[in-house]
Formats: C-alpha cells, sequence, structure tokens
C-alpha cells in the first residue's frame, strides 16, 4: 500500500511534468530497496523517494518549493537538493539498529 501510495504521489505531477524518470535502490546485503522519482519540468516536485526495509520500516521524502515552479530557475537548487538526497540512500539504516543503540546506553 506504502509503494503505491508513493508512485501515485510522484505520478500526480505528470500533468505538468516532461519526464518522470525512476532510479531504483537495492541492497541487499542491508535489505534496503526504494526508488527515486526525478520529475522533469515545471512541476510542483522535483524529487521524491522512498526507502524500505520491506518489513516495517519506510521512509518517503519529497521536495516541494513554495513558490511557482520554473524548473530553469530552479535547477542548480534541485540539483543539489537530489545530490543530497543520492548520498542519504546509502547511509538509511532502519531504526531498529538506532533502537538498539539507545537501549544499550
Amino acid at each position: 500500500m506504502l509503494l503505491e501510495d508513493s508512485h501515485t504521489l510522484a505520478y500526480k505531477h505528470t500533468i505538468k511534468a516532461q519526464a518522470i524518470q525512476e532510479k531504483l535502490f537495492v541492497d541487499e546485503t542491508r535489505k534496503v530497496y526504494g526508488i527515486m522519482y526525478e520529475i522533469k519540468g515545471d512541476a510542483a516536485s522535483s524529487v521524491q523517494f522512498f526507502l524500505t526495509d520491506s518489513t516495517s520500516h519506510y521512509l518517503r521524502g519529497a521536495l516541494y518549493f513554495s513558490l511557482q515552479p520554473n524548473a530553469d530557475s530552479l535547477a542548480p537548487v534541485i540539483r543539489f537538493f537530489k545530490e543530497d538526497i543520492v548520498h542519504l540512500i546509502p547511509a538509511f539504516k532502519p531504526a531498529k539498529s538506532f533502537i538498539n543503540k539507545v537501549k544499550a546506553n
């Protein structure tokens, strides 16, 4: 259900989008999976993503601006945030590892 919601929310921008590119992320070792949606054109959201461990943890993010979208003027900012998201994805760890660290302290 959550995966379908992510897809639906990203593709709601097809009205203004010139294209939507999906980038799949799979890390079998850490059991982390996700998709980043790069939405081209003057859509309200330029980048969206989700990450999951496929059992109990799910993280979704979306980049929105509080102004009328103009892909040409926003391109440097969009590129900056997209690079941050691409770096965030490999660093994602499901919450249980954090919870175990808190309990140990």
